[in-house]
């Protein structure tokens, strides 16, 4: 502790009536505690959470007892419980087993297992000293009030804490409010929240000056913003600030327009948060396995935006199954000319590369590439069954490879009379 740092913290402990020896001892203690679990705190931010709460009435030996003994009662680590702690500092000083106690009694009353709850309430510390009957009040009358199955919210609350402690009226007026104000319905607005939770607890004022600025800092429109946002509720959560840097640092880096990246990104919204360096990185890396320079590469991606989430590990999987669709096909080899043939081709899931890479295989249609990828699942599914089914009526033998192929998901459905492969069930978990 520096000179500096002890003299004001002398005065700070004089003006609250405190010996400055004794209390600094003390917040040397606490600071080795703390800092010896990993927990980083400066001695100022732990002198102010001490003199807010009052816990310099409490022994440093005392508090490390309650920690140990709150820790091994919730089979919490100690350094999670220390930084609950330091935001709620009542969990210094109250008794571990009312503690545990109260996670039990409200575990009980929602139905989940009580290690459950208690990763709820280290991540948002004020449930641990909350009623249980509130926090049950809370989810039960607030899936009522909002018509949605109690689960829903109260998965959406493990995903978000702080939605346990708000109260039924604020979080119906949340959603009614700010639906009303964006001109959305009740259920899209829902329908987002349940994708992130933290909507629920979003002020309605708030949430639509972030729209409103959002929209006004990447030249879009409110609707066309709300449009990609119900896409990617993320928008709705995200600083309007960070949305429009990410905008001009990604554009900047893929060399283009600011209002090309935007249009593209309104194809492809989660284009609008991804971070500049990891989608430049993504680009760089994709062009080089493509064997066409990042200006080609972006080009095509203008054209079919979710090219530039693709991840390169990705393109490499699918890079093998194009080319051997490519090589049935006739067409010429190389990534290259895939992209520059039909950049869709790149957004096939594998199992539809597969079942493409069957029809030409097996010459089931003659088509070009692009024809071929751009084919209709259940047209490519058709053909395939067609086959086998043929074959199965001349030679008895199909109905395997048929059962196969569904359990891949190369094809979607099972002709009538071939039941699905039916896998045993995983062991359960000790």
């Amino acid at each position: 502790m520096d000179e500096p740092v002890r003299q004001s913290m002398a005065i700070r402990l004089a003006d609250a009536g405190i010996a400055p020896e004794k209390g600094i001892a003390w917040l040397a203690e606490m600071h080795r505690f703390i800092a010896g679990l990993g927990v980083a705190i400066t001695h100022q931010d732990l002198l102010t959470i001490a003199l807010d709460h009052l816990l310099l009435r409490h022994k440093p030996k005392t508090i490390r007892g309650n920690v140990a003994r709150a820790a091994r009662l919730l089979q919490a680590p100690k350094p999670q419980l220390v930084r609950a702690a330091l935001k709620q500092p009542h969990l210094f000083w109250l008794r571990p087993e009312t503690v545990c106690s109260n996670v039990s009694k409200t575990a009980e009353m929602l139905g989940i297992p009580q290690p459950q709850f208690a990763r709820a309430a280290l991540k948002h510390p004020l449930l641990f000293c909350i009623e249980p009957a509130t926090i049950h009040h809370n989810i039960r009358e607030g899936a009522a009030l909002l018509r949605v199955p109690l689960g829903q919210l109260f998965k959406a609350a493990c995903r978000h804490p702080p939605l346990f402690c708000l109260p039924p009226e604020s979080l119906h007026g949340n959603i009614e409010k700010s639906a009303a104000r964006l001109g959305l319905s009740k259920g899209q607005l829902l329908w987002a929240a349940f994708q992130r939770p933290q909507l629920f607890c979003r002020p309605p004022r708030m949430l639509l000056a972030d729209v409103k600025k959002s929209a006004k800092l990447l030249g879009l429109t409110q609707p066309e913003f709300l449009k990609a946002a119900l896409r990617q509720p993320y928008l709705l959560c995200e600083r309007p600030e960070t949305l429009f840097a990410n905008v001009q640092a990604s554009a900047a880096l893929l060399a283009l327009h600011p209002v090309d990246f935007t249009a593209a990104a309104l194809r492809q919204p989660s284009l609008f948060y991804q971070r500049p360096a990891t989608l430049h990185a993504n680009v760089q890396e994709s062009a080089h396995l493509l064997g066409v320079t990042e200006a080609e590469f972006t080009a095509a991606a203008l054209d079919q935006p979710p090219l530039l989430c693709l991840r390169p590990e990705t393109l490499t999987i699918k890079g093998r199954y194009l080319l051997k669709v490519a090589r049935a096909t006739g067409e010429p080899e190389g990534l290259s000319a895939v992209l520059r043939a039909c950049p869709a081709a790149l957004l096939c899931s594998t199992s539809a590369l597969r079942a493409r890479y069957l029809v030409a295989k097996l010459r089931l249609k003659r088509a070009a590439l692009a024809s071929l990828v751009l084919m209709p699942s259940r047209e490519v599914t058709a053909l395939i069954l067609d086959h086998f089914t043929n074959q199965i009526a001349t030679t008895g033998r199909g109905a395997l490879a048929i059962q196969r192929m569904h359990a891949r998901g190369i094809i979607s459905a099972l002709p009538p009379g071939i039941p699905p492969i039916v896998r045993d069930a995983p062991p359960p978990r000790p």
